[in-house]
Protein backbone atom coordinates (compact mmCIF):
# COMPACT_ATOMS: atom_id res chain seq x y z
CA UNK A 1 0.00 0.00 0.00
CA UNK A 2 1.24 3.48 -0.86
CA UNK A 3 2.02 6.00 1.79
CA UNK A 4 -0.15 9.10 1.91
CA UNK A 5 2.64 11.25 0.46
CA UNK A 6 3.16 8.80 -2.42
CA UNK A 7 -0.57 8.67 -3.02
CA UNK A 8 -0.71 12.46 -3.04
CA UNK A 9 2.05 12.58 -5.66
CA UNK A 10 0.17 10.08 -7.81
CA UNK A 11 -3.04 12.08 -7.47
CA UNK A 12 -1.26 15.28 -8.48
CA UNK A 13 0.22 13.44 -11.47
CA UNK A 14 -3.25 12.32 -12.55
CA UNK A 15 -4.59 15.86 -12.13
CA UNK A 16 -1.74 17.29 -14.20
CA UNK A 17 -2.37 14.75 -16.98
CA UNK A 18 -6.10 15.52 -16.91
CA UNK A 19 -5.43 19.26 -17.20
CA UNK A 20 -3.01 18.63 -20.09
CA UNK A 21 -5.64 16.51 -21.79
CA UNK A 22 -8.25 19.25 -21.46
CA UNK A 23 -5.86 21.81 -23.00
CA UNK A 24 -4.29 19.72 -25.78
CA UNK A 25 -7.16 17.50 -27.01
CA UNK A 26 -5.15 14.26 -26.77
CA UNK A 27 -5.45 11.15 -28.86
CA UNK A 28 -7.19 7.96 -27.72
CA UNK A 29 -3.92 6.35 -26.52
CA UNK A 30 -3.23 9.20 -24.11
CA UNK A 31 -6.78 9.16 -22.78
CA UNK A 32 -6.64 5.39 -22.26
CA UNK A 33 -3.37 5.68 -20.32
CA UNK A 34 -4.79 8.50 -18.20
CA UNK A 35 -7.94 6.53 -17.46
CA UNK A 36 -5.91 3.48 -16.44
CA UNK A 37 -3.69 5.51 -14.12
CA UNK A 38 -6.65 7.36 -12.63
CA UNK A 39 -8.50 4.10 -11.95
CA UNK A 40 -5.48 2.64 -10.15
CA UNK A 41 -4.79 5.74 -8.06
CA UNK A 42 -8.43 6.32 -7.13
CA UNK A 43 -8.80 2.66 -6.19
CA UNK A 44 -5.80 3.03 -3.86
CA UNK A 45 -7.31 6.20 -2.41
CA UNK A 46 -10.67 4.49 -1.77
CA UNK A 47 -8.94 1.62 -0.03
CA UNK A 48 -6.99 3.96 2.24
CA UNK A 49 -10.14 5.95 2.91
CA UNK A 50 -11.85 2.81 4.20
CA UNK A 51 -8.86 2.09 6.40
CA UNK A 52 -9.05 5.65 7.69
CA UNK A 53 -5.47 6.69 6.95
CA UNK A 54 -6.25 9.60 4.57
CA UNK A 55 -6.09 13.20 5.68
CA UNK A 56 -8.82 15.65 4.77
CA UNK A 57 -6.48 17.38 2.27
CA UNK A 58 -5.87 14.11 0.42
CA UNK A 59 -9.59 13.32 0.38
CA UNK A 60 -10.30 16.76 -1.15
CA UNK A 61 -7.60 16.08 -3.73
CA UNK A 62 -9.30 12.78 -4.60
CA UNK A 63 -12.63 14.55 -5.09
CA UNK A 64 -10.94 17.15 -7.29
CA UNK A 65 -9.30 14.45 -9.40
CA UNK A 66 -12.64 12.71 -9.85
CA UNK A 67 -14.18 15.99 -11.02
CA UNK A 68 -11.30 16.54 -13.47
CA UNK A 69 -11.75 13.07 -14.94
CA UNK A 70 -15.51 13.59 -15.32
CA UNK A 71 -14.89 16.97 -16.95
CA UNK A 72 -12.37 15.44 -19.34
CA UNK A 73 -14.76 12.64 -20.26
CA UNK A 74 -17.53 15.15 -20.98
CA UNK A 75 -15.26 17.35 -23.11
CA UNK A 76 -13.92 14.41 -25.12
CA UNK A 77 -17.43 13.10 -25.69
CA UNK A 78 -18.52 16.52 -26.94
CA UNK A 79 -15.45 16.77 -29.18
CA UNK A 80 -16.13 13.37 -30.69
CA UNK A 81 -19.71 14.39 -31.41
CA UNK A 82 -18.57 17.63 -33.06
CA UNK A 83 -15.89 15.83 -35.06
CA UNK A 84 -18.42 13.28 -36.31
CA UNK A 85 -20.78 16.09 -37.24
CA UNK A 86 -18.03 18.00 -39.05
CA UNK A 87 -16.88 14.84 -40.83
CA UNK A 88 -20.41 14.12 -42.01
CA UNK A 89 -20.90 17.71 -43.20
CA UNK A 90 -17.50 17.72 -44.93
CA UNK A 91 -18.28 14.43 -46.67
CA UNK A 92 -21.56 15.81 -47.98
CA UNK A 93 -19.88 19.04 -49.11
CA UNK A 94 -17.07 17.20 -50.90
CA UNK A 95 -19.61 14.93 -52.55
CA UNK A 96 -21.60 17.97 -53.70
CA UNK A 97 -18.48 19.73 -55.01
CA UNK A 98 -17.27 16.64 -56.86
CA UNK A 99 -20.67 15.72 -58.26
CA UNK A 100 -21.64 19.20 -59.44
CA UNK A 101 -18.69 19.71 -61.84
CA UNK A 102 -19.16 16.18 -63.12
CA UNK A 103 -22.80 16.86 -63.89
CA UNK A 104 -21.93 20.24 -65.35
CA UNK A 105 -19.18 18.63 -67.44
CA UNK A 106 -21.57 15.98 -68.74
CA UNK A 107 -24.12 18.66 -69.57
CA UNK A 108 -21.42 20.71 -71.27
CA UNK A 109 -20.26 17.67 -73.24
CA UNK A 110 -23.83 17.00 -74.36
CA UNK A 111 -24.15 20.64 -75.35
CA UNK A 112 -20.85 20.53 -77.23
CA UNK A 113 -21.83 17.32 -79.04
CA UNK A 114 -25.16 18.82 -80.04
CA UNK A 115 -23.60 22.10 -81.10
CA UNK A 116 -22.90 22.07 -84.85
CA UNK A 117 -19.54 23.18 -86.16
CA UNK A 118 -20.17 25.58 -89.00
CA UNK A 119 -18.12 23.89 -91.73
CA UNK A 120 -20.11 25.12 -94.72
CA UNK A 121 -17.45 27.53 -95.97
CA UNK A 122 -14.57 25.17 -95.18
CA UNK A 123 -16.26 22.32 -97.04
CA UNK A 124 -17.06 24.57 -99.99
CA UNK A 125 -13.45 25.77 -100.20
CA UNK A 126 -12.17 22.18 -99.96
CA UNK A 127 -14.40 21.05 -102.83
CA UNK A 128 -13.37 24.03 -104.98
CA UNK A 129 -9.66 23.21 -104.46
CA UNK A 130 -9.77 19.43 -104.38
CA UNK A 131 -6.56 19.13 -106.36
CA UNK A 132 -4.66 21.02 -103.67
CA UNK A 133 -6.82 21.55 -100.55
CA UNK A 134 -4.20 23.52 -98.62
CA UNK A 135 -5.54 27.00 -97.88
CA UNK A 136 -2.98 29.66 -97.07
CA UNK A 137 -3.17 31.54 -93.80
CA UNK A 138 -4.93 34.45 -95.50
CA UNK A 139 -7.42 32.07 -97.11
CA UNK A 140 -8.11 30.47 -93.72
CA UNK A 141 -8.71 33.91 -92.24
CA UNK A 142 -11.12 34.70 -95.07
CA UNK A 143 -12.95 31.43 -94.39
CA UNK A 144 -13.13 32.33 -90.70
CA UNK A 145 -14.49 35.76 -91.53
CA UNK A 146 -17.16 34.38 -93.84
CA UNK A 147 -18.09 31.62 -91.39
CA UNK A 148 -18.39 33.85 -88.34
CA UNK A 149 -20.17 36.55 -90.29
CA UNK A 150 -22.91 34.04 -91.10
CA UNK A 151 -23.09 32.67 -87.53
CA UNK A 152 -25.61 34.22 -85.15
CA UNK A 153 -24.78 31.94 -82.21
CA UNK A 154 -21.59 33.11 -80.41
CA UNK A 155 -20.97 29.55 -79.21
CA UNK A 156 -20.71 28.36 -82.82
CA UNK A 157 -18.03 30.83 -83.86
CA UNK A 158 -15.11 29.19 -85.62
CA UNK A 159 -11.55 29.61 -84.35
CA UNK A 160 -8.40 29.55 -86.45
CA UNK A 161 -7.09 26.32 -84.92
CA UNK A 162 -10.42 24.62 -85.60
CA UNK A 163 -10.27 25.61 -89.26
CA UNK A 164 -6.68 24.46 -89.64
CA UNK A 165 -7.34 21.12 -87.96
CA UNK A 166 -10.53 20.63 -89.94
CA UNK A 167 -8.55 20.74 -93.19
CA UNK A 168 -5.80 18.49 -91.84
CA UNK A 169 -8.28 15.86 -90.70
CA UNK A 170 -10.52 16.18 -93.74
CA UNK A 171 -7.60 15.45 -96.06
CA UNK A 172 -6.70 12.42 -94.00
CA UNK A 173 -10.15 11.05 -93.24
CA UNK A 174 -11.61 11.64 -96.68
CA UNK A 175 -8.88 9.53 -98.26
CA UNK A 176 -7.21 12.47 -100.03
CA UNK A 177 -3.84 11.85 -98.34
CA UNK A 178 -4.01 8.14 -99.16
CA UNK A 179 -4.89 8.99 -102.78
CA UNK A 180 -1.84 11.27 -102.92
CA UNK A 181 0.46 8.43 -101.86
CA UNK A 182 -1.28 5.72 -103.85
CA UNK A 183 -1.61 7.38 -107.25
CA UNK A 184 0.82 10.32 -107.21
CA UNK A 185 3.65 8.90 -105.09
CA UNK A 186 3.28 11.83 -102.70
CA UNK A 187 3.79 14.39 -105.48
CA UNK A 188 1.22 17.17 -104.97
CA UNK A 189 1.90 18.64 -108.41
CA UNK A 190 1.15 15.26 -109.99
CA UNK A 191 -2.03 14.97 -107.97
CA UNK A 192 -3.15 18.40 -109.16
CA UNK A 193 -2.57 17.25 -112.75
CA UNK A 194 -4.61 14.10 -112.07
CA UNK A 195 -7.40 16.20 -110.55
CA UNK A 196 -7.46 18.55 -113.56
CA UNK A 197 -7.53 15.57 -115.92
CA UNK A 198 -10.44 14.04 -114.02
CA UNK A 199 -12.21 17.41 -114.06
CA UNK A 200 -11.73 17.74 -117.83
CA UNK A 201 -12.79 14.14 -118.35
CA UNK A 202 -16.04 14.67 -116.45
CA UNK A 203 -16.72 18.08 -117.98
CA UNK A 204 -19.54 20.32 -116.85
CA UNK A 205 -19.48 23.08 -114.26
CA UNK A 206 -18.47 23.03 -110.63
CA UNK A 207 -22.12 22.84 -109.62
CA UNK A 208 -22.73 19.89 -111.93
CA UNK A 209 -19.64 17.97 -110.79
CA UNK A 210 -19.84 19.02 -107.15
CA UNK A 211 -16.12 19.73 -107.08
CA UNK A 212 -13.24 21.47 -108.87
CA UNK A 213 -9.53 20.83 -108.95
CA UNK A 214 -8.65 24.45 -108.34
CA UNK A 215 -6.41 26.88 -110.23
CA UNK A 216 -3.34 25.53 -112.03
CA UNK A 217 -0.58 27.18 -114.10
CA UNK A 218 -0.97 24.55 -116.83
CA UNK A 219 -2.40 25.80 -120.12
CA UNK A 220 -2.95 22.32 -121.53
CA UNK A 221 -4.53 19.60 -119.44
CA UNK A 222 -3.22 16.13 -120.39
CA UNK A 223 -5.43 13.06 -120.38
CA UNK A 224 -5.08 10.46 -117.65
CA UNK A 225 -3.54 7.99 -120.09
CA UNK A 226 -0.88 10.57 -120.91
CA UNK A 227 -0.18 11.33 -117.27
CA UNK A 228 -0.15 7.69 -116.24
CA UNK A 229 0.79 5.71 -119.35
CA UNK A 230 1.80 2.60 -117.41
CA UNK A 231 -1.43 2.40 -115.43
CA UNK A 232 -3.93 -0.22 -116.59
CA UNK A 233 -7.49 0.71 -117.44
CA UNK A 234 -8.82 -1.24 -114.46
CA UNK A 235 -6.52 0.66 -112.13
CA UNK A 236 -7.56 3.95 -113.72
CA UNK A 237 -11.18 2.99 -113.05
CA UNK A 238 -10.28 2.23 -109.44
CA UNK A 239 -8.60 5.63 -109.21
CA UNK A 240 -11.74 7.33 -110.53
CA UNK A 241 -13.80 5.43 -107.97
CA UNK A 242 -11.46 6.44 -105.14
CA UNK A 243 -11.67 10.07 -106.23
CA UNK A 244 -15.46 9.93 -106.27
CA UNK A 245 -15.36 8.51 -102.74
CA UNK A 246 -13.27 11.49 -101.60
CA UNK A 247 -15.79 13.89 -103.12
CA UNK A 248 -18.67 12.06 -101.46
CA UNK A 249 -16.97 12.03 -98.06
CA UNK A 250 -16.20 15.74 -98.12
CA UNK A 251 -19.68 16.55 -99.40
CA UNK A 252 -21.84 14.47 -97.08
CA UNK A 253 -19.66 12.30 -94.88
CA UNK A 254 -17.61 14.91 -93.07
CA UNK A 255 -18.42 15.15 -89.37
CA UNK A 256 -19.37 18.67 -88.37
CA UNK A 257 -19.78 18.21 -84.64
CA UNK A 258 -17.65 20.11 -82.14
CA UNK A 259 -17.92 17.19 -79.74
CA UNK A 260 -16.55 14.74 -82.30
CA UNK A 261 -13.08 14.35 -83.77
CA UNK A 262 -12.36 18.07 -84.30
CA UNK A 263 -12.80 18.78 -80.60
CA UNK A 264 -10.70 15.78 -79.57
CA UNK A 265 -7.85 16.79 -81.86
CA UNK A 266 -7.96 20.37 -80.59
CA UNK A 267 -7.68 19.14 -77.00
CA UNK A 268 -4.81 16.78 -77.79
CA UNK A 269 -2.88 19.31 -79.89
CA UNK A 270 -3.08 22.62 -78.00
CA UNK A 271 -0.53 24.45 -80.15
CA UNK A 272 -0.58 23.03 -83.67
CA UNK A 273 1.93 24.29 -86.20
CA UNK A 274 1.10 25.54 -89.66
CA UNK A 275 1.21 22.78 -92.23
CA UNK A 276 3.44 23.59 -95.22
CA UNK A 277 1.54 24.46 -98.34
Amino acid sequence: MLSESELGERLLQVEYMALQALVNSPGPEYVAALQSLADAVLAEAMMQKRVGTLSSATRRLCMRIGARINQLTSVLSQQHTEVDSLRSAATKEVSRIVTKPRRARRAKERERVDQPLNAVHMRDWFLRHLGHPFPTRNEKLEILLETNRSTSNPGSRLEYNQAMLWFINSRRRSGWTLFLRKYANGDKTMLMDIAKSLETELGGTHTQRGWSAGPTPRTRIPKLTELLPEMSESRLDQMRSDWAAIVEWVTVGVKDRVGDWVDKVIESVPRPKEEPE
